[in-house]
């Protein structure tokens, strides 16, 4: 007696030895004529999203004297980027630490670094302003770069061509051929 698992298996192999039609004895399809079709497509983004990135620092003995001359810095840096109604500004951070003497085991000083995101969609008024904010602050960083909206226009811009080029591409080869 054959288990039950094994008796459709038996069957589907039988039913397989048994089919009297192979590939062979099938009619052979007609042969149409293909091609390989590859287009590319790019484009340039223009830079309308500006970044930058200041901080204060300082050192002194005492952690709320350091703190307290942080702060002022950090205070009128953001009143005067408000006046700079283009410009969006942040907090990107603080941080305190300790300054070790030269035996490693006494705290001879304490630093404090406080930093500020700012973000245009203009160069100008951000540049305006960082000239403004070096006198007391430092630029860590500057950045310009495609917007989501500008990469995603493009990019959509992009798709558009190179739909358009292989559809070009592909009534070339179709009227080669003499076929739609």
């Amino acid at each position: 007696m054959i288990p039950a698992i094994i008796r459709p298996l038996a069957l589907l192999a039988f039913a397989i030895s048994a089919n009297p039609v192979s590939a062979a004895d099938a009619p052979a399809a007609p042969t149409l004529p293909t091609a390989d079709i590859s287009v590319e497509s790019s484009r340039s983004a223009p830079n309308d999203q500006f970044r930058a990135q200041v901080y204060a620092e300082a050192t002194d003995a005492s952690p709320g004297e350091v703190a307290r001359k942080v702060n002022a810095i950090v205070t009128q840096a953001i009143q005067t980027a408000r006046a700079h109604s283009a410009v969006k500004v942040r907090s990107a951070g603080n941080s305190t630490y300790p300054v070790y003497g030269k035996t490693g085991r006494s705290i001879e000083a304490w630093r404090m670094r406080s930093s500020l995101a700012l973000d245009s969609k203009e160069a100008a008024p951000l540049s305006e302003l960082l000239g403004k904010l070096q006198q007391t602050m430092a630029v860590s960083g500057l950045s310009a770069a495609p917007s989501p909206e500008t990469w995603k226009k493009v990019e959509d811009e992009a798709i558009a061509d190179a739909l358009a080029a292989f559809e070009a591409r592909a009534r070339l080869v179709a009227g080669s051929l003499d076929r739609k």
